[in-house]
């Protein structure tokens, strides 16, 4: 399928916003209004990358992006799958049932399909994910490939040549604090744990560090649990 002359216009507008410009956030901003041309529906978008082996959010268009991230990074989900190589599309959420919580987590948020973009490195090594989320079925289907030839080289660009060492931090020593003030988090914890078979204090690591990989607030990801748990 060839872009359209407004898809190539906006194409060339992503490529240059990319070179020099250092705000991630208006990175992932122009993303998602490319994409929108293609996916009328799209919602929302975010870029996961590899620090230190684990899945970090780098970027996202909203804190909505940030929470289904986290759910994902907690009990996986087609962001963290999509590190393993492979593109990964889900046509239609109410058909998959291998996610326990971003399933019901991303219908919640009124979104039925989502595609995963693999992005690699000079060597080829994947090195992170352009996650894109939408409200209907089948959003991405026959676009996948031209939205791999509109981003893939340039946000792998991106991943490569940006400075993630700010993901690095130490994330144990700021959020405990606030996991242990937290009444909400504190249920989600138990409620995971008798769902997932871990113990308290191993339920409440993750949530922990899920939230605090994706960059979003651990309260809003332990709603997000406590919602969509049964317990």
């Amino acid at each position: 399928m060839q872009l359209t002359p407004e898809v190539r216009a906006a194409a060339d507008r992503l490529s240059g916003l990319l070179e020099g410009e250092q705000d991630l956030g208006k990175h992932i901003e122009i993303v998602a209004g490319v994409a929108e041309l293609l996916v009328p529906s799209l919602v929302g978008a975010s870029v996961t990358v590899h620090v230190n082996g684990a899945p970090f959010t780098m970027t996202a268009t909203s804190q909505e992006m940030t929470v289904l991230d986290a759910t994902q990074y907690l009990d996986g989900g087609p962001c963290v799958d999509a590190l393993q190589g492979d593109d990964v599309a889900v046509e239609d959420l109410l058909d998959e049932d291998t996610w326990q919580l971003y399933r019901p987590t991303a219908l919640t948020d009124g979104i039925r399909s989502s595609l995963s973009t693999t992005l690699r490195g000079v060597d080829d090594e994947v090195i992170g994910a352009l996650n894109l989320y939408a409200s209907d079925s089948d959003a991405f289907k026959g676009n996948e490939e031209m939205l791999s030839e509109v981003f893939g080289t340039k946000m792998s660009d991106l991943v490569t040549n940006a400075d993630l060492s700010f993901m690095t931090r130490d994330w144990s020593k700021e959020l405990p604090q606030r996991v242990d003030a937290l009444e909400v988090t504190e249920q989600a914890a138990a409620l995971l744990a008798e769902r997932m078979g871990w113990e308290v204090g191993e339920a409440r690591r993750r949530l922990a560090d899920s939230a605090g990989r994706a960059g979003a607030p651990v309260d809003r990801v332990a709603q997000a649990v406590l919602g969509l748990v049964d317990p």
